[in-house]
């Protein structure tokens, strides 16, 4: 994940959107609430481009094409890139944070596991 944020911090940082840097509460709370925003306007673009994709193959009978797969992948970058920075100005380390997260639900849903 260092190498992830490394690279978005550097684009950020070229074109004067570093949001890892020291800021004012003030600051931080503008350019969260803008992260927020910007997040769920890329879920909807992938919801978006889903709902066509869904309503294409079920008017053509034919299974969702290669081509539209790589748009949702598009999308999905894109909502990914606003969770790193997201991540990065709240100071969340995502690889540790995501193998806590994967734990907590280990032990929440262990109860539905096959076999239990």
């Amino acid at each position: 994940m260092e190498g992830v944020f490394r690279l978005q911090k550097d684009f950020d940082a070229r074109h004067g959107w570093d949001w890892s840097v020291p800021m004012r509460d003030s600051e931080r709370t503008e350019k969260l609430k803008y992260g927020v925003i910007a997040l769920a306007g890329e879920v909807g673009e992938l919801a978006n481009e889903l709902k066509k994709a869904l309503r294409e193959a079920e008017a053509s009978g034919r299974p969702i094409q290669k081509e539209t797969y790589a748009r949702l992948g598009e999308e999905v970058t894109d909502v990914f890139i606003y969770v790193v920075k997201l991540a990065m100005l709240l100071g969340i380390d995502l690889k540790r944070a995501h193998a806590d997260k994967v734990k907590r639900n280990e032990e929440r849903f262990r109860k539905f596991e096959k076999g239990k």
